[in-house]
């Protein structure tokens, strides 16, 4: 009786390629070899492989040449038959291999391929030896007993809220260090041996060796647990080993990396691999910068030789080969870049689809969504989000509840730039608006975001423009720092005109034409007392002057220095606005210009922005820029020390 020594591979029911018998003169040398009363030539828990009908075994003895046994699926008993013209001495050694191959005419040794490209839910067979059995004079039967060559991974695939559903379309075992996976292989039979209970195999000689195996099933899907009953099992035939490297899934959206590092795989073993897509790098959306290419440029130069004011007001990095001819209604460098979403199967009917982009996987926290009407479109641009972060996505079509697909990607950038619902290109659109977010003070904490914003007016924003404010960037209060009455709509950008319809309470009306207004008490005082009021109620504050320069400039360089900005990233946020077409006439400003505004430097003896900042005291609260202006709105403003602190607390996080 052939008893089963093999460790088991699960149920595949699929075979090598057979090769043709030649036809065998039988003599009275006939012997039989039973296979175990089940059918499995291995069995590993509920999984089996199963020999079939025509399966062929090769069979050496002694110094002849290799012949094929067939298997007998007919018999009872299952029986391997094997013939041979060649009378066998006592003591003869017979061995053998599986699956047979008529190439192998070598008693001593066989080549074995382990396939580097498997292919459905099975794979070819797996390699095999038979531990060598001795013949004993008038037997006509024996037992050979088999191991396994290779080791079976059992890979398990799933998602639980994000990626189930999708269809795999490949597995890829790829070894960066441990030797070879697949390819061919020659195997010295001489050298298998049987000692005590267990078969003893030598290694296995390369001469075909490859470092990558590819699983193509023939339909399979992400399940929403590894445990899940209906978790399709896809199984791939490795060498063993010990290797370090990176299984790649492929599905019909996106390619998954899992890095692996000293994993043993045995020999005649299985080893399940859970492969969760949420937990690993999903390349369907990848990373994506989100500074256009000239903020990119201004701020290469900033981080390479940071500003060291206020001693070198000789020099800029916002030079004319940034800034220069670079504003236009097509290229707005004001903008932020977009991130690119996009979808394989065009809308069919009149039905819109919608890209929803969250905060979490779970896809709980909805951070903003756009919608694409037009059905031949496969893509949408997703503008305004927030730097270094990750986010998750779905595209809904219609008014299904099955997504076109899902997925995952990370954004990256040093500043947030607002893209207002494509506003138009000029000084009335809420334009020029970027994020206070981001910026780091001298402490180590970073400005949160989404809490102050600066920008050019909005006396001709559109309807669908004045969402993005009120219903994104949540807007709840307008600084408006323009000189004039209160104006109505149209009436003139610098009339106090309430855009957003926030009310007397929520949008200022103070005008402010001069120096002399930016530094008088009762103004700034109600300024700030409304900006430090609005963010601790929650609300969006967004500051703008005309096109959002100098007295915004100022403004706003007062508020980051109170945070504890340094006072060279306040030139870095002031010089910014030259990237804006809203900025009249196109003129630049830099911290090299004409000193004729509002945020620095001396003027007929007059004391202005940055420079009268450090012309003050810092008073008890020390001597540093951030001392200087809290000192100056503690105790010539009169705002209460416990507001610039609560201000201070709500508006900054530590990093992480």
């Amino acid at each position: 009786m052939l008893m089963a020594a093999i460790a088991a591979i699960p149920a595949f029911h699929s075979c090598a390629e057979k090769e043709p018998v030649a036809p065998v003169e039988q003599t009275e040398y006939t012997y039989r070899f039973e296979l175990a009363d089940s059918e499995t030539r291995a069995t590993l828990g509920e999984e089996g492989v199963f020999w079939e009908s025509g399966d062929q075994v090769g069979v050496f003895m002694g110094s002849a040449a290799s012949v094929a046994a067939i298997v007998n699926m007919s018999s009872t008993p299952k029986t391997i038959d094997l013939s041979t013209e060649t009378p066998l001495a006592e003591g003869t050694a017979i061995h053998a291999y599986y699956p047979f191959q008529g190439s192998n005419t070598d008693v001593t040794a066989v080549d074995v391929v382990f396939p580097s490209t498997q292919q459905g839910g099975s794979v070819s067979a797996m390699p095999m030896a038979g531990v060598p059995t001795e013949f004993h004079e008038g037997a006509t039967n024996g037992s050979i007993f088999f191991l396994n060559l290779g080791s079976i991974l059992d890979f398990r695939v799933f998602s639980s809220t994000l990626y189930h559903g999708e269809q795999i379309q490949s597995i890829t075992f790829s070894a960066s260090a441990g030797g070879y996976l697949s390819g061919v292989a020659t195997l010295d039979l001489t050298g298998v041996s049987r000692t005590g209970d267990g078969p003893q195999v030598p290694d296995l000689g390369w001469s075909n060796g490859k470092t990558s195996v590819t699983l193509k099933p023939q339909a399979a899907t992400v399940a929403e647990s590894k445990d899940a009953a209906a978790v399709d099992h896809l199984y791939m035939v490795i060498a063993p080993g010990t290797y370090s490297g990176a299984f790649e899934v492929v599905t019909n959206v996106a390619t998954y990396s899992f890095s692996i590092s000293n994993i043993t795989f045995n020999r005649n073993g299985l080893k399940r691999v859970n492969l969760d897509l949420e937990k690993e790098s999903a390349m369907r959306g990848g990373v994506f910068s989100i500074e256009n290419d000239k903020m990119k440029a201004y701020l290469d130069k900033v981080d390479a030789n940071p500003y060291n004011p206020p001693t070198d007001y000789d020099m800029t990095h916002m030079t004319e080969d940034i800034y220069g001819g670079n504003q236009s209604t097509t290229n707005r460098t004001d903008w932020p870049k977009p991130v690119p979403v996009s979808w394989t199967n065009p809308t069919s009917g009149n039905t819109t689809k919608v890209v929803y982009v969250y905060n979490d996987a779970a896809m709980t926290d909805l951070e903003l969504s756009v919608s694409v009407s037009n059905k031949s479109v496969t893509s949408a641009d997703v503008y305004n989000l927030i730097p270094n972060r990750t986010y998750y996505y779905k595209v809904i079509n219609g008014d299904s509840t099955v997504p076109v697909t899902k997925g995952v990607f990370s954004t990256t950038g040093r500043r947030r730039m607002i893209n207002v619902c494509n506003s138009q290109y000029g000084k009335m659109y809420a334009n020029n608006c970027r994020d206070f977010g981001g910026q780091v003070t001298q402490d180590g904490r970073m400005i949160k975001y989404g809490k102050l914003f600066r920008g050019s007016n909005m006396d001709k924003t559109t309807d669908a423009q004045k969402q993005v404010l009120l219903n994104y960037m949540h807007i709840g209060l307008d600084v408006d720092l323009r000189f004039g009455y209160y104006g109505t709509a149209g009436a003139g950008e610098n009339r106090l005109y309430d855009a957003l319809h926030l009310g007397t309470e929520w949008h200022t009306s103070r005008s402010f034409n001069s120096w002399s207004d930016l530094t008088n008490t009762e103004k700034m005082e109600q300024i700030l007392s409304k900006v430090f009021s609005a963010v601790e109620l929650n609300k969006g504050v967004y500051i703008h002057c005309k096109v959002g320069a100098d007295r915004t400039g100022y403004v706003c360089m007062l508020l980051e220095a109170i945070l504890g900005v340094e006072q060279g990233w306040c030139d870095v946020d002031y010089e910014l606005t030259s990237l804006s077409g809203a900025v009249d006439s196109g003129k630049p400003r830099i911290r090299t210009g004409s000193p004729v505004n509002y945020y620095y430097r001396t003027v007929d003896n007059e004391l202005r922005g940055v420079d009268f900042i450090y012309s003050l005291s810092g008073g008890s609260y020390g001597n540093t820029f951030q001392a200087k202006a809290v000192n100056y709105v503690v105790n010539t403003l009169g705002v209460p020390y416990e507001k610039v602190q609560a201000f201070q607390n709500n508006m900054l996080e530590n990093l992480n």
